[in-house]
């Protein structure tokens, strides 16, 4: 591990990114973070990066190559991969958890108090276990037959050249993302259950008339909740790739314009219209 100051000591860290010599000077350092872009994790992590005052520069590749470059750094595929702060960091809840402990108290997402704290990591299991590859699964059985609208999706802001390897050898690329995803049509069928069932959870836990899941304060568990959601919504602010609704199969768009009546709907856009700029 090396650090910016030329010492075998860790710097003090005065919020994410940022690092304090010796001498009392502080510098704000910027994070790269290695992203296949439409990805929830990778939506969920830029979205709480952005909440903690995180600077960050993302680097999107396209599948396969992602997933090889984060084996080269932390030995796994998983995805994104956060680099420059320290060690190399993979996976959306490492780096959470790394930014949740470094930043200021009033950008935490986690509750200091046990019982709130505890309802917020249940919520968060059903956000990002449950609906998100639910969400995944659903979305992709029925987008990624159809190359024509999904082709920038998967290779937005990748190198021209990864650009060019996603058109040519586009059933590659998707038989990948299926094998990985699990994807037939009994899985479609039992994503889109899971996403009534979470759905119907959320809008009964709104129906007291709070606006977030655990009361007036954005958390954890609502990021979550949102990201994993928003691919179903597209709400103002959604920063993934992903089709425009108009060149949706009609079973997505149907979805989607249900989805869109219900509490959920206003909830996911009242995260979003929270979301801070990115640093």
């Amino acid at each position: 591990m090396s650090y910016a100051f030329g010492t075998n000591a860790p710097p003090a860290m005065t919020a994410p990114g940022a690092v304090t010599d010796r001498a009392g000077m502080t510098t704000m350092a910027r994070a790269t973070l290695l992203t296949f872009p439409p990805m929830i994790d990778g939506e969920l992590t830029r979205f709480v990066l952005d909440q903690q005052g995180v600077a960050y520069t993302e680097t999107p590749h396209i599948a396969l190559v992602s997933n090889l470059m984060a084996y080269r750094r932390i030995g796994s595929i998983a995805l994104p991969v956060l680099s420059g702060l320290g060690p190399d960091i993979g996976g959306a809840r490492p780096i959470i958890d790394w930014s949740e402990a470094r930043c200021p108290p009033e950008r935490r997402l986690l509750p200091a108090d046990a019982a709130a704290r505890a309802e917020v990591e249940t919520l968060w299991k059903r956000a990002n276990d449950d609906l998100a590859a639910a969400t995944a699964g659903f979305a992709y059985f029925h987008l990624l037959p159809i190359k024509p609208i999904m082709i920038v999706p998967l290779s937005r802001g990748a190198p021209g050249w990864e650009v060019f390897v996603t058109k040519l050898f586009y059933p590659l690329f998707r038989a990948f993302i299926g094998k990985v995803l699990g994807l037939t049509p009994e899985k479609a069928a039992a994503s889109l259950t899971m996403i009534h069932a979470v759905v119907g959870e959320v809008d009964a836990r709104l129906a007291d008339g709070r606006p977030f899941l655990t009361g007036d304060r954005v958390t954890l568990a609502d990021i979550a909740m949102a990201t994993a959601a928003a691919p179903l919504l597209l709400p103002r602010g959604y920063g993934a790739p992903i089709p425009r609704l108009e060149e949706m199969p009609a079973v997505l768009q149907d979805l989607v314009g249900a989805l869109r009546q219900r509490p959920i709907a206003g909830f996911v856009q009242r995260v979003y219209d929270q979301r801070p700029a990115k640093a």
